[in-house]
């Protein structure tokens, strides 16, 4: 998996809802840091929950909306036996510019915990160079 890859799979670890069909976005792998250990990924969601990165279907042709929304507010993790029981096939990546701007709408989160920030914009700073 690739920093940005964009996936979709059923995922039980949507707040709020059973299992689903959920687009992510790949980021990294969490590190002795973390207590989550595996692989850190955003969510994208319908709507903005405040801070959330806009993406377009005109962009990602493979979004069901015209835009949806990153979530800049939580961070999900799967480990590498929950990535075992899924067949991962990337739809897409983010590119470049979009990385850029989620990495901005990241570090001003008022919302993901401090620790994650930091986690996701160490994974996509070296691109900004």
């Amino acid at each position: 998996m690739k920093l940005g890859e964009i996936y979709c799979f059923v995922s039980e670890k949507a707040i709020g809802y059973q299992s689903r069909k959920k687009y992510h976005i790949y980021i990294c792998e969490s590190d002795w840091r973390d207590a989550n250990v595996g692989h850190l990924f955003l969510f994208v969601s319908k709507a903005d929950y405040g801070g959330d990165y806009p993406i377009k279907k005109s962009d990602y042709g493979f979004f069901d909306l015209e835009v949806s929304y990153v979530s800049c507010g939580r961070t999900i993790f799967y480990s590498d036996e929950e990535l075992k029981q899924i067949k991962l096939e990337p739809l897409g990546s983010l590119n470049l510019g979009h990385l850029k701007e989620l990495y901005s709408f990241v570090a001003n989160s008022n919302t993901m915990e401090r620790g994650k920030i930091k986690l996701v914009c160490e994974a996509i700073k070296p691109l900004l160079a």
